[in-house]
């Protein structure tokens, strides 16, 4: 409800709390591709 009213400190902590959660998830979800590939023969 503030989101859609345009409360501007909820679009802050929003998008602090998704630039959190991207750059862990790259971090360490997508980290454990490049060692699967890696052990593969794929660099």
């Amino acid at each position: 409800q503030d989101l859609v009213a345009g409360d501007k400190m909820v679009t802050v902590e929003l998008t602090g709390l998704m630039s959190d959660w991207l750059i862990n998830h790259i971090a360490e979800k997508d980290s454990r591709y490049g060692r699967f590939f890696n052990d593969r023969g794929v660099y």
